[in-house]
């Protein structure tokens, strides 16, 4: 739209997909999946995921590296940002052990940042 500053047009990026309301306490927090009322939820209850154009605000669009492709980025959207968001709430500190219960896809993302981000000591699945 008309507010995207010149810079940003062309970028790769990916979408962040919760929309809230951005003045309740949830968002905030930056805890917008919470918002009691979400402007947008992309690919859920709103347009989006299949969708070959959706708009979104410039907040929501995450930079991608340029050496990322699409394909390998695609699982960030959920299971990665869920992975970095409960690795955050355990407050995971370097060389702590952690249990992941179940490696769905946000177990794998999450055992993968506690590696490789965190440094934990132990990653029991």
């Amino acid at each position: 739209g008309k507010s995207v500053p010149i810079s940003r047009i062309g970028d790769r990026v990916i979408v962040y997909y919760y929309v809230g309301c951005t003045n309740c306490r949830w968002c905030n927090k930056g805890q917008e999946q919470i918002c009691g009322a979400l402007k947008a939820e992309y690919g859920f209850i709103s347009d989006g995921g299949l969708a070959e154009y959706i708009c979104a605000p410039s907040r929501n669009a995450l930079l991608l590296p340029d050496d990322l492709p699409f394909v390998n980025a695609a699982p960030i959207g959920c299971g990665i940002t869920t992975a970095v968001h409960a690795s955050k709430l355990a407050k995971v500190q370097p060389d702590d052990s952690v249990l992941v219960y179940g490696c769905n896809g946000v177990g794998f993302g999450l055992v993968q940042l506690l590696k490789n981000v965190y440094k934990a000591k132990k990653v029991i699945v």
